[in-house]
């Protein structure tokens, strides 16, 4: 019980005094950008200095192109240290270094890899003495695993459980698969401390040595490309030097080509590349531009001319009555159509008019009409058409307006018709129902007044009667 309290005691304290020393591992590069050959290592030198108050008992470098050999680093201590970098790609890395202590061994672990018809959890693991590993069958079938020691059977659903008591590099591999795997078990207890990590940017350019490329096919050096297509077009480069040709950069306008690539010395390779021509206006049709295809790289720049003609084409519904489209269209028909290049629409017109001059008859004079001018009266007889269909529309405007005046109008007039008819109708009714009413009171009045009257005539009768009776 007293000696557990001790470990745990010197466990506590190792913790503790390891993470109070929270203190990087110092750095320092005798350059942060280096100018490399190609193909020749580089030596980088790298000053460290532990600032902490505990040994580092291992400082490694992690990289894919700089290796350096592992040291060990005393409290305070500072050390020049040798990196060598291999690389034929110019670009910007980070040297990761990280730093080891020895930490007194406490407690055995118990290291888990898996097995399955995928391979091995962990084929590579690094323990120290004392430690175990347990191989877990996963499969559905036994398994067989085959070490220093002889073959151990493993059940399905099983595990293998093995203890390594001496530092020693082992290996094993497994049966029916033939999954191998190594183990590195240490006699020490350093462990990584990330505290101690440092990391540094470097950044490296590559000085190539020179080769010799040239072009060695083309598919043509003419093309006849509508404004609106493409072409596809193919060249072939050839190494013809004793060096690797890097970075190979093709380029050139309305040219597009693919990523930069490398070429060893001696080989050749297909380049697939598409002509696009950036053509903006009917200006820019019908004539032959050259454009260059350039190919750089650690060598010197290889040229080769290209010849893109552009037949004409009226683009975006341009304005075709400019004097300078006009010029344009005829410049074309006398400089492309031989049959009628010396016609008189491509020569200087001579015109014979007639006059009538100061109270003089018709008098006759001769005048040229120069090219420019048939075009600025073909411009005017197009103005004058557009200026016709404008006043055109604008008139048509004007009687639909009218027109729409003219409905509006009429739709009021039978609007007040039907309502003056109701009116008439409502007054005829007031009439008739007030000479109904009339005559109702004519009556009621009459046969009131009668009836008086025929009382009044009996009661003379009944006393005349009286008297004679």
């Amino acid at each position: 019980m007293k000696k557990n309290l001790i470990l745990i005691f010197i466990l506590i304290c190792s913790i503790s005094f390891i993470s109070a020393e929270n203190i990087p591992l110092q750095v320092t590069l005798s350059n942060n950008t280096i100018n490399a050959l190609s193909g020749v290592d580089y030596t980088l030198q790298a000053t460290f200095y532990n600032p902490n108050t505990i040994s580092i008992e291992k400082v490694e470098l992690i990289s894919d192109i700089a290796t350096m050999n592992d040291f060990s680093l005393l409290s305070g201590e500072s050390k020049s240290v040798d990196i060598i970098i291999n690389t034929d790609t110019a670009e910007a890395i980070n040297l990761e270094f990280r730093g080891w202590i020895n930490i007194e061994y406490i407690n055995p672990t118990t290291h888990e890899i898996d097995i399955s018809p995928s391979g091995l959890s962990d084929s590579n693991i690094d323990i120290i003495v004392g430690d175990s590993i347990s191989w877990n069958n996963l499969y559905t079938t036994d398994i067989s695993l085959y070490d220093d020691n002889g073959e151990h059977n493993i059940l399905a659903g099983d595990n293998f459980l093995r203890e390594f008591t001496i530092p020693e590099t082992t290996s094993y591999f497994l049966f029916p698969d033939l999954f191998t795997g190594y183990v590195y078990i240490s006699n020490n207890t350093i462990s990584h401390l990330s505290a101690l990590d440092n990391t540094q940017l470097l950044n490296i350019n590559i000085d190539y040595e020179p080769t010799t490329l040239v072009i060695s096919y083309i598919t043509n050096t003419a093309f006849t490309i509508p404004f609106t297509e493409i072409a596809n077009a193919n060249i072939i480069i050839k190494n013809t030097g004793s060096k690797k040709a890097y970075g190979i950069t093709m380029s050139g306008d309305w040219l597009l080509f693919g990523a930069s690539f490398n070429l060893e010395a001696g080989t050749e390779k297909n380049v697939e590349f598409v002509i696009s021509p950036q053509i903006s206006s009917y200006v820019d049709t019908n004539k032959t531009y050259t454009k260059q295809i350039n190919i750089s790289g650690n060598f010197n720049t290889i040229s080769q001319n290209i010849d893109i003609y552009i037949p004409y084409a009226n683009i975006n519904g341009e304005e075709q009555t400019s004097i300078e489209y006009l010029e344009y269209l005829h410049n074309v028909y006398c400089a492309n159509n031989s049959a009628t290049k010396n016609s008189i629409l491509c020569t200087q017109v001579t015109i014979v008019e007639y006059k009538y001059i100061n109270n003089l008859s018709d008098q006759e004079f001769t005048h040229n009409m120069s090219i420019e001018l048939q075009a600025k009266i073909w411009k005017s007889i197009f103005e004058q058409k557009d200026i016709l269909a404008t006043s055109t529309n604008i008139l048509k405007e004007q009687s639909t307006a009218q027109d729409n005046k003219l409905s509006n109008i009429t739709s009021k007039l039978e609007e007040i018709s039907i309502n003056n008819n109701k009116n008439t109708n409502n007054l005829s009714s007031i009439f008739f129902g007030s000479l109904t009413i009339f005559g109702i009171l004519m009556v009621v009045g009459t046969g009131t007044g009668g009836y008086y009257l025929l009382k009044k005539y009996k009661n003379i009768l009944e006393k005349e009667n009286f008297r004679r009776w």
